[in-house]
């Protein structure tokens, strides 16, 4: 096969793809509009909430795992894979980290890294409470919780590879409102 067949059949691939992953319009479900940006117009939206509680824990029964920082209560049909870090089913994981701070400037650095690195991605939004930050990736298919605590943070990481459910959606941000220091005995 020629040089330019090969991109044209690379082409064809391309767009069969990207067609299949638009969605149709048969679908009830609403379709997210992307829209265009230049690279100076990349900056998160940022949503200050001092006001917007905490979601619930709930009743989470499961594993209590932990990255010897912080820890967090797992449902049981969640996987620990060790090390903090895990699946939820064959298209979602989950990761829990934690970092020591000893400041408010240590914080805000904290929060200012994690705006960067994951809210500047397109169609991210951040919520930004004094101690907590959350950012959540287009389609809902990522959800980062960075909780301050007096000597730490913790987050709770979840990334999925297709779009979650809303009760998914519940349950992640429940699971995350249970992140606490660990203390090793």
């Amino acid at each position: 096969m020629t040089a330019p067949r090969r991109l044209l059949a690379l082409a064809l691939v391309i767009a069969v793809t990207l067609g299949a992953c638009s969605g149709s319009e048969d679908d009830p479900a609403p379709t997210p509009t992307t829209v265009a940006t230049s690279a100076a117009t990349l900056a998160p939206t940022v949503v200050l909430t001092a006001a917007t509680p905490t979601p619930p824990s709930g009743e989470i029964s499961g594993a209590l795992v932990s990255d010897g920082i912080c820890q967090v209560t797992i449902p049981d049909d969640w996987t620990d894979e060790g090390t903090a870090r895990g699946r939820i089913s064959a298209n979602a994981r989950w990761v829990l980290f934690g970092n020591r701070i000893a400041s408010d400037a240590a914080w805000t650095t904290a929060v200012d890294l994690l705006k960067t690195q994951q809210g500047a991605r397109p169609g991210a939004v951040v919520d930004e409470q004094p101690d907590r930050v959350t950012v959540t990736q287009s389609n809902n298919r990522a959800i980062v919780v960075r909780q301050r605590f007096p000597d730490r943070y913790c987050e709770l990481s979840i990334t999925a590879t297709t779009d979650p459910t809303p009760e998914a959606l519940t349950l992640w941000t429940q699971v995350a409102a249970g992140l606490e220091p660990f203390d090793a005995p």
